[in-house]
């Protein structure tokens, strides 16, 4: 085998220096770098360096882990616009991105319910989002989970407002467009029985 002079875990600081008057040669991994005698090096082999390293990189670095949830606080891909308000409703154009116009769709109702949920709907008379509480996405995360599963009671507050669709294609997926009506009075009214916000005529 090999004499492992030194084993220095990375810290963003430069070393000059590990042992006075001895030739060194230095193997660097992300997370650390090893010091050998040149002696050392000289003794192995290519492959056994380099499998060495491999296997020691694949255990012992730092791994970075996705910073998006797999929870219903995921992102979507979605472009809204406002339509018009009517009594209680607002209507929405949806553009959603999907593999065919039938997932297209129902991605758009799922969309544009979870925009007048969390984001807001931009130029309408009601921009701000029905949940205000900061974090109530994961909160209620079981409630949402439900609520919002394909096929689930969010349905009820969301209908296509035309049979017309914008459809663009690409060669990996479909950007589809479609026109909705949410009715969001009654959707407030789900989610204060359902305790998740409060009345309006509760006050702050």
């Amino acid at each position: 085998m090999f004499n492992l002079r030194y084993v220095k875990r990375c810290l963003n600081k430069k070393v000059t220096r590990y042992e006075r008057n001895s030739p060194i040669s230095v193997v660097t991994c992300n997370c650390f770098k090893f010091i050998f005698d040149e002696n050392d090096v000289m003794k192995i082999k290519a492959t056994t360096l380099a499998y060495f390293i491999l296997i020691f990189s694949a255990t012992s670095c730092t791994t970075y882990k996705s910073t998006v949830s797999n929870s219903t606080a995921a992102f979507y891909n979605y472009e809204i616009q406002h339509q018009g308000s009517g009594a209680g409703t607002e209507t929405v154009k949806v553009f959603s991105y999907a593999k065919n116009e039938k997932e297209g769709i129902e991605l758009g109702k799922l969309n544009a319910i979870r925009a007048i949920l969390f984001k807001g709907i931009p130029n309408a008379d009601f921009q701000k989002p029905l949940v205000t509480e900061v974090g109530a996405e994961e909160k209620f995360k079981s409630y949402f989970n439900e609520f919002l599963k394909p096929g689930g009671k969010y349905l009820k507050f969301v209908a296509l407002s035309s049979s017309n669709l914008d459809v663009f294609t690409s060669s990996e997926q479909q950007k589809v467009g479609i026109i909705v009506t949410i009715q969001k009075d009654n959707l407030r009214k789900e989610l204060e029985v359902a305790n998740i916000i409060k009345a309006l005529n509760n006050g702050f």
